[in-house]
């Protein structure tokens, strides 16, 4: 098999591989779509906390079965599936809790072991027995369901703060994870939703966007104009620590907010005083990936087209052409790049750039 791997920050390498066994318990997988995510960007760019090169990244990804050694999902090779990409022990209390994205001792695929940057991944019998792996119905593509891990991570963040009907939502960053968001809070019922960005780039084909000024504060009175006020939930989905700053302030008497992203080292949390938190019956919720559960949610609203996703994947890199997903992403010219490995099922899947 060949993979794309890290071998450290800023150098990917193409290298042939013996195909790996299918473990005992677990299945094969021929990988044919790789979703871009911004935590590769951050490895590709300077590395991340759980990950240990040389790697083969890639935790967003689909495929077919290519050889199966489990009796607990009986699977014939050819079945066509997507992979909830953690691997959990199965016996600390979040596992116990159902909830094994929280387990304390778990990997991840494309973090501590390797992704679907590669033609090959093993899939662990712990990730089957907690329902890692689905199915794909005839209605939904491999490219459009490697989108069900992060709408899965947008929806652990809504659930948990209960978006819903009549809510208005407000979104800080208008990215892949910004929209997922958008799309799918209007799907739970929400009444308004406002995305802004810093970057005009981002929001000049929304109609729903607006630009955030750092140096101003103009732009927060049109917020507060399109929103009707205040928010009753405030998603910050991206990095930017004045986000969070922002979305306090534009938070209404009784409101939410997810801590979805990650500030890394760009700044510490400029949150608001206890009392004020007290008195304004404020609810934060801390956010990290996805459960199993989510993920087989997230696959059946795409399967249903109920979040449309149709416009977002602007870009498709075969596996040699790896850093050039990177590159695209860190110059942002593109919303979703998709690696499509060109041996698939048939072993004639052509790719290239779709004109974004």
């Amino acid at each position: 098999m060949f993979a794309a791997v890290l071998e450290e920050p800023g150098r990917i390498q193409m290298k042939e591989f013996r195909d790996p066994e299918c473990p005992p318990g677990g299945l094969l997988i021929q990988v044919t779509h790789a979703g871009f995510c911004a935590s590769d960007l951050k490895m590709w760019r300077v590395g991340h906390k759980d990950l240990r090169p040389p790697r083969v990244l890639g935790h967003e990804f689909s495929g077919f079965v290519i050889e199966s050694r489990t009796d607990l999902w009986p699977m014939e090779p050819g079945e066509r599936v997507a992979v909830w990409p953690g691997i959990p022990c199965c016996d600390c209390p979040a596992c116990l809790r159902r909830q094994s994205h929280l387990c304390s001792n778990i990997q991840i695929m494309g973090f501590h072991r390797d992704g679907g940057f590669g033609e090959l991944v093993v899939v662990p019998e712990s990730t089957l027995s907690v329902g890692g792996v689905r199915r794909l119905p005839e209605r939904l593509s491999n490219e459009v369901a490697t989108l069900g891990e992060p709408l899965a991570c947008c929806l652990n963040a809504q659930s948990k703060i209960g978006v819903g009907q009549g809510d208005r939502v407000l979104i800080f960053g208008a990215g892949v994870l910004g929209r997922l968001h958008e799309r799918l809070a209007r799907t739970r019922g929400a009444s308004v939703v406002v995305m802004v960005d810093t970057d005009s780039r981002r929001t000049d084909t929304l109609g729903n966007a607006l630009v955030a000024d750092p140096n101003s504060d103009d732009w927060m009175e049109k917020v507060r104009n399109r929103i009707g006020g205040s928010a009753d939930v405030v998603i910050p989905a991206c990095s930017d620590p004045a986000a969070l700053g922002w979305g306090f302030s534009l938070l209404d008497r009784g409101g939410r907010i997810a801590f979805f992203s990650g500030l890394g080292s760009k700044g510490s949390f400029p949150g608001p005083e206890h009392d004020q938190i007290h008195y304004q019956e404020w609810l934060l919720a801390g956010v990290y990936g996805c459960s199993p559960m989510h993920f087989h949610e997230a696959l059946t609203l795409l399967a249903e087209g109920n979040v449309d996703v149709s416009d977002l994947v602007t870009h498709s890199v075969s596996l040699q052409e790896v850093e050039l997903g990177f590159q695209l992403m860190a110059e942002k010219k593109s919303l979703k790049v998709i690696l499509a490995h060109q041996r698939s099922h048939n072993g004639n899947h052509n790719v290239g750039i779709i004109p974004g």
